[in-house]
């Protein structure tokens, strides 16, 4: 008996072996028993992946490098790949290093350790530096890594520190080389640390938290000049000084005064030291009177605020001290203010200057002996190297120290001292806080305030800044909104808030055993009306989570599962739904993920790697609720980082690999091709890849035909008789330069299989070609350039055809059979997938043994793809695909439905393999199995 299985779609991706059987599962059709570097296109076909392009070198081979994004804005020179390796920071732009300006090269010392001089360098031992056009060494261009150094001279090394020895290659002539200083600055994190570092973008900024390591800030100013500085938590406007108060009359009465400066910012200062007046009339009583308050100037200040005591009647004992509290009364635009008898505001305090990540800074004194002869101007210091910062002053009732307020307390006090002014006898103690343990482990923006997590100490608090302030910390006596926030989340289990996230309704904190919400009972957040509920106790793992769209994917906190978090509009909550149960086989807690990060565009795909290097794709499209599955991925070497940039409209994904080439270890920085070809000869199906970068003439090129032998006209004089022989590609069209008919026209005799097709709708008149949209380029045979495969077999695809394979020479370079215009070369890597186990919803053939005896394969875009019932050689199929193209020209590409005929045997699984030996790419989106059904087994 022979029946047709149809495979309509792919996109639950590969299925755990331990739901094998499992038709009853809504998705399970839709899977595949195995899959190998293909990943799942959202419109449901299986597409084989798309290659990886070599960046360059990175350092640092057995030790963690680190990924972060930098992205200021949509164009292309706002957006980098920050790259941490051991000690340093690089920054990659289009897939390559950024660059200082270029230095002469004088002169090429060849031998076993090569010499390079020029002068006045400025390198400095480990630099990397770019040789470009120097001899058979660096031709056209090569990354080394800096060696001995003197003033104008230069030893080079492998990225990974080998010595060069460049005996027998090209001398240098001594013109027209360069160098050029890879871009780095200093990073002060060990290796070991680069794994909890965190950072969080705010404009121009990234913010870096680590729980061991000081907030840092890293700050673009210019392409090449990136600062990385401590964050300074405190507050920015300067305290007035000097205050005078002046009554009206003289009385028994006193009162106390502080006045705070409000900046061209907004942001309120700390309190002057309060000034006390004894011996004034009491202008608050049924006596008429008031008082005149001045200070110095404080320089760029938008206005002033004053606050004050109550106004003591005076006798004995009821003086006032620095111990009342005070209120408003009143801002004033010049440093000068009348009191007459205005009621203090006294739900509205002064800043305290407040650092809650301070190490060792003063939390309280404690007075052990009051001593005797102090006045109201008395003043306190605290000594202890290396502390600074704290201010304060002492509280002084009859001559006696009582107490000492605190308004800042600095940091890094070592034993403290603390001393007095004015008087004799009085001593204090200091209690700091604790040295070490106090830093965040992450942070974010949330309704304009800085929000840090998780340090080590207080693994469940959250710390918000002043709105609008987010370096300021700044609480007051009497909590209200504008103040600086703590909040402790409420959790049975300790573990340390790993993540921050802004979103709908609030700001989602998620620790190992839960995910809160903080979010207020009206309103923005505040002090006053914060509330954290929680969310749900699956908890999210040390890696990030993603957003996509107006969801959240999340690693829950074993480490085991994925969960897709969205916000309910009904009960206000957000739900987690569990997304790699049909591939559970491809998470393990021995083997955790490493890092993410989500490609919306084009195919809104997360690209994953684990700890053991395996690349994962996982693609996700809510608005079918049926699409997200996983797909495996392989290379040769193993996948240590990724990282998506927005680059040219297109999320570009960057990856650290590993690999053993040539018989050593080495890391690189490797992009993802977008997968984005028109023709086949663009299709980049190889990895660690270079291709000869095609050459855009500086003109505007207009066809005046579309097939044949076609004028082209340029509006500028460009051509010139060695352009005959080159190929063009414009408008859609390929062909041979075969005359020069002046500076601005050639003859092109066009491919009969690309003729010009890109016309005005309704015509065939041909389109303009502006400038970057065609190219001109001679054919060549030698291949250079391939420094970093030296010694491998590489896959080699030329104008389209898949050409033998070859070892890369020791320079760096391979030699086609034939000329070509387009070449793409880098490693192999083998597309495999396998189909489920053959089941039937009106009938039981699973324990039937079963024969494919035909397939039907529906591909687009499509070249070399292999079917058969095992991976042999011998029982793989590829379709004749060569109909009517002309001699030499590439294959076309296939689209529609392909036949094979399968010389397969009776098995249990009746499963089909889908295979792509070649660098040419494949999508299938549908499968039809013409099967022979037997026996039992």
């Amino acid at each position: 008996m022979t029946t047709s299985f149809i495979k309509y779609a792919f996109v639950s991706g590969e299925i755990s072996p331990t739901l094998l059987g499992r038709t009853d599962l809504e998705q399970y059709d839709l899977g595949m028993e195995k899959i190998d570097n293909w990943f799942l296109d959202y419109r449901g076909g299986l597409s084989t992946r798309p290659g990886f392009e070599f960046v360059d070198e990175a350092v640092d081979v057995d030790n963690r490098t680190k990924f972060f994004k930098f992205i200021f804005g949509p164009d292309l020179e706002d957006t980098y790949l920050v790259v941490f390796d051991g000690g340093r920071i690089r920054f990659v732009q289009d897939g390559a290093y950024v660059l200082e300006a270029a230095k002469t090269v004088t002169e090429l010392a060849l031998g076993a350790t090569t010499t390079v001089t020029v002068p006045s360098h400025g390198y400095v031992v480990g630099d990397l530096v770019y040789l470009n056009d120097v001899g058979g060494l660096s031709t056209p261009s090569r990354l080394f890594r800096v060696g001995a150094v003197t003033t104008d001279t230069f030893t080079v090394l492998s990225v990974s520190g080998q010595a060069i020895n460049s005996i027998g290659t090209t001398p240098y002539g001594g013109a027209g080389g360069v160098a050029q200083r890879v871009y780095s600055i200093a990073h002060p994190y060990l290796t070991y640390q680069l794994r909890d570092l965190r950072s969080y973008q705010i404009r121009d900024t990234l913010r870096l938290t680590h729980p061991e390591v000081p907030i840092k800030n890293l700050k673009r100013i210019d392409h090449t000049n990136w600062t990385l500085t401590d964050e300074v938590i405190g507050n920015a406007s300067t305290t007035p000084t000097g205050l005078v108060i002046t009554a009206s009359a003289s009385g028994s009465a006193s009162v106390g005064f502080v006045v705070t400066a409000v900046n061209l910012d907004g942001e309120e200062s700390l309190a002057s030291n309060m000034k006390i007046k004894t011996g004034i009339v009491d202008y608050t009583g049924l006596t008429a009177g008031h008082v005149t308050v001045t200070w110095n100037v404080v320089p760029d200040t938008q206005f002033y605020m004053v606050y004050r005591t109550l106004v003591m009647p005076g006798g004995a004992g009821s003086d006032v001290t620095g111990a009342e509290q005070v209120g408003f009364v009143g801002q004033t635009w010049a440093p000068q203010f009348v009191d007459r008898n205005i009621i203090p505001d006294f739900t509205r305090a002064p800043p305290i200057g407040t650092n809650p990540f301070a190490p060792r800074r003063i939390e309280h004194i404690n007075v052990t002996a009051g001593g005797s002869g102090y006045t109201s101007g008395a003043t306190v210091a605290v000594t202890g190297a290396p502390g600074t910062g704290f201010k304060g002053f002492p509280i002084v009732n009859g001559g006696v120290i009582i107490g000492v307020q605190i308004v800042n307390g600095g940091s890094g006090y070592v034993s403290p001292v603390v001393t007095f002014t004015t008087g004799t006898g009085a001593t204090a103690t200091a209690t700091v806080s604790a040295a070490t343990g106090g830093y965040p482990r992450v942070s974010t923006i949330f309704q304009q305030r800085q929000v840090y997590a998780g340090s080590n100490n207080d693994p469940l608090m959250v710390w918000g800044s002043a709105p609008g302030s987010f370096s300021n910390f700044d609480t007051s006596s009497i909590t209200s909104a504008g103040d600086a926030f703590e909040l402790e989340v409420d959790s049975a289990q300790v573990a340390p808030i790993e993540h921050l996230i802004v979103a709908r309704g609030g700001l989602l904190v998620l620790s190992q055993y839960a995910i809160w919400q903080i979010q207020s009972t009206d309103g923005p957040v505040t002090p006053t009306n914060a509330v954290a509920e929680p969310q749900n106790f699956t908890g999210c793992g040390n890696l990030p989570p993603i957003i996509a769209d107006t969801d959240m994917i999340h690693m829950e906190g074993t480490g085991t599962t994925v969960h897709l978090l969205s916000y309910n509009d009904i009960v206000k909550v957000y739900s987690g739904q569990e997304i790699s149960l049909l591939s559970n086989h491809l998470f393990d807690v021995s083997n955790p993920m490493k890092a993410w990060d989500w490609a919306d565009d084009p195919f809104k795909v997360l690209w994953c790697c684990r700890e053991d290097g395996t690349l994962l794709t996982f693609t996700f499209f809510k608005e079918q609720k049926l699409l997200y599955g996983w797909a495996p991925s392989s290379t040769m070497g193993d996948v240590r980082d990724v990282c998506v940039i927005p680059e040219r409209g297109v999320s570009r994904v960057y990856l650290m690999v590993k690999r053993k080439l040539n018989g050593r270890w080495v890391k690189m920085i490797e992009r993802v091709n977008t997968r984005d070809f028109v023709y086949v000869e663009d299709a980049w199906c190889v990895d660690s890849g270079l291709a000869v970068a095609p050459q855009y003439p500086a003109a505007t090129l207009t066809p005046l035909g579309t097939e044949g032998e076609v004028s082209f006209l340029s509006n500028v004089a460009i051509f010139g008789a060695g352009d005959v022989g080159k190929v063009l590609r414009a408008g859609g069209a390929k062909g041979t330069v075969v005359s020069v008919n002046s500076s601005t026209s050639i003859t092109v005799a066009l491919d009969p299989d690309r003729p010009v097709v890109a016309v005005i709708p309704e015509s065939t008149i041909p389109k303009v070609c502006p400038v970057g949209t065609w190219t001109l380029d001679a054919p060549f045979t030698t291949v250079r350039g391939l420094w970093h495969l030296v010694g491998e077999t590489v896959q080699i695809l030329a104008d389209g055809n898949v050409v033998p394979e070859q070892v890369v020479a020791p320079d760096g370079t391979i030699e086609l059979d034939a000329p070509a215009s387009r070449v793409i070369v880098g490693l192999k890597f083998r597309p495999m997938a396998r189909t489920l186990p053959l089941s039937a919803s009106n009938q039981v053939i699973e324990n039937k043994r079963k024969r494919v005896v035909e397939v039907a394969a529906r591909v687009t875009q499509s070249r070399g793809l292999k079917w058969g019932p095992s991976l042999r050689e011998d029982d793989l199929v590829e379709v004749k695909e060569r109909t009517y193209e002309a001699y030499g020209a590439p294959v076309r590409q296939q689209q529609g439905i392909e036949y094979a005929i399968l010389n397969s045997g009776f098995d249990e699984g009746g499963q089909v393999f889908l295979v792509q030996d070649n660098p040419l790419p494949a999508t299938v989106t549908g499968l039809v199995l013409e099967v022979e059904i037997g026996d039992q087994g």
